[in-house]
């Protein structure tokens, strides 16, 4: 997670703080979820986010107060409202199914190629609008020897928020649309 973490960080994705300097500039819309990493046969695992997951920091003692304040933050899924259009996350999970009506519909006298593309650096590049930042901030775990919580705050979204944007669903069927006009053009 880490190795990942600051590869994005040396790209200019995002920045990592510390739990102190996050606690010195809490904003209202902040929201934490938790990582975590699914592994995958013969390649890097896959880092996934508990969005259901309500974070509680440790105590901490704000400048000029005599008691100590525990941070609680409930889960993205809980303060984050639904998107208005569906239709985008209706799509997920139809891609194979699209993509062999097309084989089958297409005339069987033309030669379709077929590319496999890993989009999962492509997934770093949506742009957080400046000051939402904190609607996506990240807990890392510890590494071996470290003293203080760490949090990545991005400056780009990774893909699976729950309300991505519709072309991150769209895709498979935008590109399928566009091939099908292609290959009809070339016919005529």
């Amino acid at each position: 997670i880490w190795s990942d973490i600051e590869s994005q960080r040396d790209m200019g994705f995002v920045r990592i703080i510390t739990e102190e300097e996050l606690n010195a500039e809490v904003p209202e819309n902040l929201k934490i979820s938790r990582v975590a990493i699914v592994p995958q046969t013969d390649r890097r695992g896959r880092i996934i986010l508990n969005l259901s997951s309500e974070v509680e920091l440790p105590a901490y003692r704000p400048k000029g107060k005599r008691r100590k304040v525990t941070p609680r933050h409930p889960s993205v899924n809980e303060t984050t409202v639904p998107a208005a259009d569906q239709s985008g996350v209706e799509a997920l999970g139809s891609a194979r199914p699209a993509i062999l009506k097309f084989m089958f519909e297409t005339d069987c006298e033309w030669e379709i190629d077929w590319q496999k593309v890993d989009l999962s650096d492509g997934f770093w590049r949506m742009i957080v609008a400046h000051g939402e930042e904190y609607n996506f901030v990240v807990q890392m775990p510890h590494r071996p020897g470290d003293l203080v919580t760490h949090f990545v705050i991005p400056g780009a979204l990774q893909m699976g928020w729950k309300n991505s944007p519709a072309y991150f669903c769209g895709a498979t069927e935008i590109v399928r649309e566009l091939i099908r006009r292609l290959l009809a053009l070339s016919l005529t």
